[in-house]
């Protein structure tokens, strides 16, 4: 319904995972500005590894293949594994981070959306706060946003908001609104937690896509873990019919229909991102090595000049379609998106700054994410330990390891998470002296001190003192 009051129905294609179904068609490409884009990166990562492991698990059943055999893989394998709960990919959906995982499927969060006039979009505000970006295509919508400070005006007395900004309710909040007609052609960024409201006042097509990145993944964890809370807090009155561990695997899962993450999906997602980054630095220090060595590699004399060649020809340019030679994902976006003027290395010292970055916003929130999910284990068991000798039920049904749980025992993805932080408080103090040598020759160094790279975003430092590591900053 129309959020003026028109009882006339109206059919709208929303969140239709264009990308994901039509993945060869590359009909569009994602603007630079919106490039950086952990959440569709995670996706595509896991996307890929799924299709390699069905690929394999095929080939391994059916043992060698000819050439024309080779390539993605069956249908029937791909249903196979999905109904044995094992990470896999169909249809263009994509898995959790793990078969203990949610198992709540997606693909990504790429969008196509059409629909007539009068098709509207109620009050709501994006998954995970994350931000996002809407190019009409045809069309023209009007959107109705509200900053985040004003929320708490639309909330009754049960913490609800209205559906529609226009209705007599939300009254309150209507002198914050701002209001903005995009044209076909135009794109719109929403910011992080700002409720909006949409309605087509045409026949509209329009691309959305949804993402988060390091300057809002920590608005992304603050409400993951707000909500893990009110999870744990509904559901408060099934802790004596299960174990600690069958409750937070209860909350886990709720958290995840809810979110569309749980504490394991969002550590997955930050682990990603950080492997993908610390290959990236190691190929850019590679690559960095190699120029160096072939600086100081010894110039000859003389040099030719291929044009003076008899029977030379100048080589005819390749448009950019065939010298890009196939489509670049979001990853190799950011690598390429870096422009520097200077000669020499600046590119590849730019690109390895902003992977440190990523990694130190990365490695802090996971930090946290293990420490959240270690604190509420914690919590459960100590609620067993001072409940269960006052119900026999309840004392039957406690963990025989008891409220000291041995390190040992904690999930695998705990403990590969836990080590890929410690690789990036080892990774990241070298690369970043070695950056504050480069940009100290350049000159654009302005501050200089003992303190880790996220300390320049005013959050809680990953590395004790002590490490002697330098952070470059702009302030």
């Amino acid at each position: 319904m129309h959020p003026t009051g028109d009882a006339q129905p109206w059919y709208y294609l929303k969140d239709w995972h264009f990308v994901a179904e039509f993945p060869a068609a590359h009909v569009y490409e994602t603007p630079v500005y919106f490039q950086d884009d952990w959440l569709n990166e995670f996706y595509d990562i896991q996307q890929h590894q799924a299709q390699q492991q069905a690929h394999s698990r095929e080939q391994q059943q059916q043992g060698a293949t000819s050439p024309e055999q080779q390539g993605a893989p069956s249908q029937q394998l791909l249903q196979q594994n999905i109904e044995l709960g094992e990470i896999i990919s169909i249809n263009g959906s994509s898995p959790g981070t793990s078969s203990n995982s949610s198992n709540v499927m997606t693909s990504d969060y790429r969008f196509v959306y059409l629909g007539p006039a009068g098709s509207w979009t109620p009050l709501h505000s994006d998954v995970l706060r994350s931000y996002s970006w809407s190019a009409n295509v045809v069309g023209r919508k009007r959107w109705w946003l509200l900053p985040p400070e004003h929320t708490h005006l639309l909330k009754d007395q049960h913490g609800q908001l209205p559906t529609d900004l226009l209705a007599p309710e939300a009254a309150a909040v209507w002198e914050h609104i701002i209001e903005v007609m995009q044209e076909a052609g135009d794109v719109l960024f929403v910011p992080s937690g700002w409720h909006h409201m949409v309605v087509n006042e045409v026949d509209t097509l329009s691309i959305n896509h949804n993402w988060i990145n390091g300057h809002n993944i920590h608005w992304s964890w603050a409400l993951l873990q707000y909500e893990h809370e009110q999870v744990s807090q509904l559901l408060e009155d099934c802790r004596d019919t299960a174990s600690p561990d069958e409750f937070e695997a209860l909350v886990q899962k709720m958290l995840a229909t809810n979110s569309g993450f749980n504490l394991q999906d969002f550590a997955g997602l930050l682990s990603t991102i950080i492997q993908a980054r610390l290959q990236s630095v190691q190929q850019l220090q590679l690559q960095q090595q190699k120029q160096q060595a072939a600086r100081a590699m010894p110039q000859t004399k003389t040099s030719l000049n291929p044009a003076a060649v008899p029977g030379y020809a100048q080589p005819p340019a390749l448009p950019f379609a065939s010298a890009a030679g196939q489509y670049q994902d979001s990853r190799q976006h950011q690598a390429n998106s870096v422009q520097g003027s200077a000669t020499g290395d600046t590119p590849v010292q730019m690109q390895l700054l902003h992977l440190v970055l990523d990694l130190s916003r990365a490695a802090d929130v996971l930090a946290k994410v293990l420490q959240a999910y270690v604190d509420a284990w914690e919590a459960n068991y100590a609620w067993w330990h001072k409940h269960a000798t006052a119900d026999a039920v309840s004392t039957a049904l406690v963990d025989p390891i008891g409220p000291d749980r041995p390190a040992g025992d904690w999930p695998s993805w705990v403990h590969e998470a836990l080590q890929l932080v410690q690789e990036v408080q080892r990774v990241v103090p070298v690369v970043t002296t070695r950056l504050y040598s480069y940009f100290i020759l350049l000159g654009l160094a302005t501050c200089v001190g003992e303190h880790h790279v996220s300390a320049f975003y005013g959050r809680n430092q990953l590395i004790k003192p002590g490490f002697s590591n330098y952070l470059v900053c702009g302030c």
